[in-house]
């Protein structure tokens, strides 16, 4: 495992050309190494605290997006916890992918003919 490390974990709104609407981005940072991603959220950017990370106000909308902002922070650090539990290799890029499901290992024909050769052996 590579010892103790950091992550941190940001929601940034990145404002479009007229200033006035903008797409929050998460950013993933582990020991230095940034990575980011959309969770495909429109909003105005007097909605957006820059300081908080999160929508301004209590109305339904605010409420309802900030709460699914949290629930993405929270499985963005559960995936960390389980990647450290399984003394893996860490990195902003694996946790993101992780996140959105393309850590799936594939299956190649190779492996397939490993796998069928080994467990022939004993035979």
């Amino acid at each position: 495992m590579n010892g103790q490390q950091t992550l941190g974990i940001q929601f940034v709104l990145r404002k479009r050309k007229d200033r006035k609407q903008g797409h929050v981005y998460i950013r993933i940072t582990v020991d230095g190494d940034r990575c980011k991603f959309s969770p495909h959220l429109q909003l105005g950017t007097k909605e957006w605290s820059m300081q908080m990370g999160m929508m301004k106000g209590k109305t339904a909308i605010a409420v309802h997006n900030n709460q699914m902002l949290d629930q993405i922070k929270g499985k963005l650090i559960g995936i960390y916890q389980n990647l450290r539990i399984r003394e893996e290799f860490i990195d902003a890029k694996t946790i993101k992918d992780c996140y959105l499901g393309n850590n799936e290992k594939k299956n190649t024909l190779l492996k397939l003919i490993d796998f069928h050769y080994e467990s022939q052996k004993h035979i």
